[in-house]
């Protein structure tokens, strides 16, 4: 085994202790601050050129998963890592579906009205495949400002599914594992797609192309690691470019590669104190997962009506118990158990 070269990210990048989750918690909060302007009545996300608060946020979401998934990939057999991968999505993306549905949608019924069991069942059948799922339940947002979608974040699910299994399949092809050529590669055909989507392609096709270059971009840093420096200087220069292309309304996707590298960049270099959050308790996923139907809740109830930044305190406020719940309840009790069930199988050789 050789030793990494000083002041690389592959040197300095520790997976066991770093703050790529607080800087995912962050990300999911900002995608709730993002989402509370159109939820609220209140106008468009807020924006750098093409790139508003909330794309800046899932981009940063997948290039962290584009580096640690990747290693993932190279230190699992294909069956583990396709279960750590489901156990990780699934559990929580369908309880989330039930609480929307039976939950907080019927809440907000006592408002609105315009809900009953079979629509809340519908909706959690029609996206229990993560595909192409029905946005509303029967007519509970007609009073709410944004009234197209129950939980609008669930877009990108369907999209990091498919980075998974592209990964997972491209990495046990051992000359794709070999070579970092080959991520470089992966990253600048995404890029090439993203900017050559054809008219009319299908929206799952589309939502693929917008976000697989931030993918591609963390991976190819998991590739190059060893290569890459640690450098404040060029995290200075990555924040420029990628401010200088969204203002300049090229942001989407050219600014994949920067964003992936200032991602990194935080995880190694913020405090030690930074690093204890969500070290042991991660509740990012279910922060994202619900900062958009309790927004909605919220806004039903007409929160908004308070101003813009109470809406905001309250739509992150009133998220956090129920990502907390989301992550005790399902998300760590389901990869406990993909643990155990792992040991079960070990067989232990005769002495």
């Amino acid at each position: 085994m050789t030793t990494p070269a000083p002041g690389t990210i592959e040197a300095r990048l520790d997976l066991r202790s770093n703050s790529l989750n607080a800087i995912r918690l962050v990300l999911a909060t900002a995608v709730i601050v993002s989402h509370a302007w159109p939820i609220g009545g209140f106008g468009d996300d807020p924006a750098i050129g093409d790139v508003n608060l909330g794309h800046l946020a899932v981009g940063g979401f997948f290039a962290i998963s584009g580096y640690l998934i990747a290693q993932s990939r190279l230190v699992n057999r294909p069956g583990m890592y396709a279960a750590k991968r489901a156990m990780r999505i699934l559990p929580a993306f369908w309880v989330c579906l039930a609480v929307t549905a039976f939950g907080l949608s019927a809440v907000a019924a006592t408002r609105t009205g315009g809900w009953t069991w079979a629509d809340g069942r519908h909706y959690v059948l029609s996206w229990a495949d993560l595909w192409n799922g029905d946005w509303g339940i029967g007519s509970t947002l007609d009073r709410a400002p944004f009234a197209t979608a129950w939980n609008g974040s669930l877009w990108t699910l369907p999209s990091e599914v498919a980075c998974y299994t592209i990964l997972g399949v491209g990495l046990a092809i051992a000359p794709v594992r070999r070579s970092p050529w080959w991520s470089l590669a992966a990253f600048v055909g995404a890029t090439v797609a993203a900017m050559n989507v054809p008219h009319g392609t299908p929206g799952p096709i589309q939502d693929l192309a917008f976000l697989a270059p931030a993918f591609a971009a963390g991976t190819m840093l998991l590739f190059w690691s060893s290569r890459v420096r640690v450098d404040g200087r060029l995290a200075l220069l990555a924040a420029i470019a990628f401010v200088a292309l969204a203002v300049a309304g090229h942001g989407q996707p050219l600014g994949a590669l920067p964003l992936a590298y200032l991602c990194l960049y935080a995880g190694i270099t913020l405090p030690a104190a930074v690093r204890r959050i969500g070290s042991v308790n991660d509740i990012s996923y279910g922060m994202y997962l619900y900062g958009f139907p309790v927004a909605q809740l919220l806004a039903v109830f007409d929160v908004q009506r308070a101003g813009v930044l109470v809406f905001v305190l309250a739509c992150v406020a009133a998220t956090v118990p129920l990502a907390a719940a989301s992550w005790w309840l399902v998300e760590r009790p389901a990869m406990s158990l993909l643990r155990r069930r792992t040991r079960q199988q070990v067989v232990v050789p005769a002495a």
